[in-house]
């Protein structure tokens, strides 16, 4: 039994059977109609949530439907995903198959000449020109931010060959073809075939992208200029248009769920006053159809009447807290945590909502969870390449309230977590406390520490820097401390010498850190040790001891990240070890291993004299601080998915070269020559490298300048006097290379 119809899309967009329910833009329905029918190519843009998916769906594709003169094909790229990789190009031809109106399974005449060239987008739109004359197609790109997601090549190869389809004329390759067909049977290619193949497709195109992903369009505006002539931003609806949208659904007869209902007017008055906080904005689409379908849903259950007071009204604030939780609820077959962390940690990242194949969903939460999740309209799903489906949160706008609810959660979490090892830490200090010799015994401990670390500062160096403890700064104290204290401590020297000894030799570090506290402390104020400071110092200690574990499992996670060649993920670790600790090298020798630009030399902008006696001026860059290594070359490598027929062409084959291929398109290096310059590179793979990040290649000026200019010298005289010989172009065989930016 079919389910009854919605009043209200709530989340998700408008469909074209729910068009007798979409009200409110009548007008930018008439006027997109009257654009897409005068231009080729047409962009709507507006912020997330205002309802572009819905005017197309419900508005303007019906009105196309009903005139009959062209076919609509809706096509959305979904986000790149490495575990469900499928080309924009591919995307779009798996579309142009399921056309029911011609069968390209049937052979044409270009089946038999172009065979070759079967796999490109002007084939199958050509195909279907000939198969169907009279058809026109109208291409609706839904979500088309989401093709900025795709590495370069993928996204290369969308320009190149959806421009040449846009173009109007037979490709070169094509009328070669052609050329060559017709030489050799002119019956088989008679002039009236000669005219069908040349003749212009007839197909529109309408982007819908977000206002703020706009200028990614840049990146297509080399081959497709004229993407943004034509343009409709569709703004957030106004008072009375919002008011179509909530009213009318509302009254409309048919087979929905609900039975018809009215809003009062005081609790119409209540809804608006809402949705434009206080009449001072305009209206979200996506916001006024969840708080209406909230409605609808209490007037389905009887909670409410069918005339809506200002009373039935539900709290705005929690509506959408209340969406996702009676969401979760509705899982049976997960527990309520477990489904949270998998929508909260999985399905948002970065304050982004992705989608992830229901092979990786099944890691977390169990089929029958994901087809519960889908019926609350929670999630949606999609079909993918792979013959199953991918998943993801059916909106953006349920972003924002699930991240706050997940970073509520994580803060109660973490506040529980520190709480609980102050509250041991704080019990040991109080049992501590209760000694009766407690005074002297600490001012024994500080002495004996300091003493005791005198022997294994140098040799535990590295295990210093990694419990943190600021053993240099310390150890500069010594002297003093064994000057201040009371003499009478020195009768436990051989005691808490034996006790520090063992400290170390069990490896731990962050007590020792504690000591150093109370030597500090001693050394200041040696006669007023009290258990009211014993307290400050754990808890001092305390506060040391998380920071502490905090840097270290970002730097565990980073590099487990970077192991698994997640390098994305792995640079936001970075990021964070570097705001908590700015002057780590650590950090910045990591964050430059997943993206060199974290490792450059600015050298600012001036006049100098080249080396051929010239005068230049040169605006300010930065130059790599060291050659690309290894490591980053293979990071590269991966990152574009290089096979072995490409990597040829990229770096020079030899003995000595220590990386190599693992599987398709998959590199690495070995550990002993990760660091190491990458020597055999190749003026391409240099520039691929660059382009990838981009980056540049350093001209001759600013070698020379980066060299001998003002600024910073990073450039010894010798490896200036190589570049003079070997530059790009020039005999550049066996020696590294370093990237430019110019701000």
């Amino acid at each position: 039994m079919k389910d009854k119809a919605i009043r209200y899309a709530g989340i998700s967009p408008f469909t074209g059977e729910q068009r007798t329910v979409f009200y409110g833009r009548d007008s930018d329905i008439e006027e997109l109609y009257e654009l897409i029918m005068l231009e080729k190519q047409v962009l709507l843009y507006a912020k997330s949530g205002v309802g572009k998916s819905s005017v197309m769906n419900a508005g303007v594709l019906p009105l196309f439907e009903k005139k009959g003169e062209y076919l609509s094909i809706t096509i959305r790229f979904r986000a790149y995903n490495e575990l469900d990789v499928v080309s924009p190009v591919q995307r779009i031809i798996d579309e142009l198959k399921k056309i029911q109106a011609v069968s390209l399974e049937q052979p044409t005449i270009l089946d038999q000449i172009a065979a070759q060239n079967s796999d490109s987008l002007w084939f199958y739109f050509k195909k279907i020109q000939l198969l169907g004359e009279e058809l026109k197609l109208i291409l609706v790109f839904d979500q088309f931010e989401e093709l900025f997601s795709y590495p370069t090549e993928l996204l290369e190869d969308f320009k190149i060959q959806y421009a040449e389809t846009l173009a109007g004329e037979v490709p070169p390759r094509f009328v070669d073809l052609f050329g060559r067909a017709r030489s050799n049977d002119r019956k088989l290619m008679n002039r009236q075939t000669m005219a069908a193949l040349n003749k212009t497709v007839q197909m529109k195109s309408v982007y819908l992208i977000r206002s703020d992903r706009m200028s990614s369009l840049n990146h297509l505006a080399d081959r497709i200029p004229n993407i943004q002539k034509s343009h409709y931003e569709l703004l957030p609806l106004n008072k009375e248009q919002a008011r179509e949208a909530i009213v009318n659904p509302a009254q409309k007869d048919g087979d929905f769920s609900s039975p018809k209902f009215e809003y009062l007017p005081e609790a119409l008055e209540k809804i608006l006053f809402y949705l434009t906080d206080g009449n001072k904005q305009p209206v979200e689409t996506t916001q006024l159809q969840i708080v209406c379908q909230r409605i609808e849903q209490n007037v389905v259950s009887d909670n409410i009447s069918t005339s809506i007071s200002q009373t039935d009204i539900p709290d705005f604030k929690n509506i959408f807290f209340e969406f996702y939780d009676d969401a979760v609820t509705q899982v049976k077959t997960n527990t309520h945590e477990e489904v949270q962390l998998f929508i909260e940690n999985q399905l948002i990242i970065d304050k982004r909502r992705i989608s992830l194949d229901e092979m990786v969903c099944h890691k977390y939460v169990k089929p029958q969870t994901l087809r519960t999740l889908v019926d609350t309209r929670l999630l949606r799903s999609e079909p993918n390449s792979t013959g199953g489906y991918s998943y993801e949160l059916s909106h953006d706008t349920l972003v924002p309230p699930i991240y706050e609810v997940a970073e509520d959660r994580r803060q109660k979490e973490e506040e529980a977590r520190v709480d609980a090892e102050r509250q041991e830490e704080l019990r040991i200090a109080k049992e501590k406390a209760k000694s009766d010799n407690l005074r002297l015994t600490l001012a024994t401990a500080a002495l004996v520490v300091a003493l005791a670390l005198t022997g294994f500062a140098l040799r535990q160096t590295w295990k210093a820097h990694k419990s943190e403890n600021y053993a240099n700064e310390q150890l500069q104290k010594i002297g003093e401390i064994t000057k201040k204290l009371a003499p009478r401590a020195k009768n436990h020297f051989y005691h808490f010498k034996n006790l520090a000894d063992s400290l170390f030799e069990a490896e731990q570090y962050l007590e020792a850190d504690l000591n150093y506290l109370l030597a500090n402390y001693a050394l200041d104020k040696p006669e007023t040790i009290d258990s009211d400071s014993i307290t400050k110092m754990f808890e001092d200690f305390n506060y040391k001891k998380v920071f502490t574990q905090t840097l270290l499992k970002l730097a565990e996670e980073g590099e487990l990240l970077l192991d698994s060649m997640n390098y994305a993920k792995a640079e936001i670790k970075y990021l964070e070890f570097q705001e908590l600790r700015p002057t780590s090298n650590y950090a910045r020798d990591m964050l430059a291993v997943v993206n060199p630009i974290y490792n450059m030399i600015l050298i600012k902008g001036g006049r100098f004299v080249n080396s051929k006696g010239e005068r230049e001026r040169l605006r300010t860059f930065e130059i790599g601080r060291y050659e690309i290594t290894n490591a980053q070359f293979v990071k590269f490598l991966n990152d574009k998915s290089v096979d072995a027929k490409l990597a040829e062409n990229m770096m020079y084959r030899s003995d000595e070269l220590k990386i190599k291929e693992l599987a398709a398109s998959k590199w690495q290096v070995e550990d002993a020559s990760k660091n190491l310059p990458f020597v055999y590179v190749t003026r391409y793979g240099a520039n691929e490298f660059c382009r990838h990040y981009g980056l540049n290649l350093p001209t001759i000026s600013q070698w020379e300048y980066a060299a001998w200019g003002p600024g910073s010298r990073s450039i010894s005289v010798d490896e200036y006097k190589l570049l003079k010989r070997k530059t790009f172009g020039r005999n550049s065989r066996n020696r590294g290379f370093r990237p430019v930016y110019v701000p």
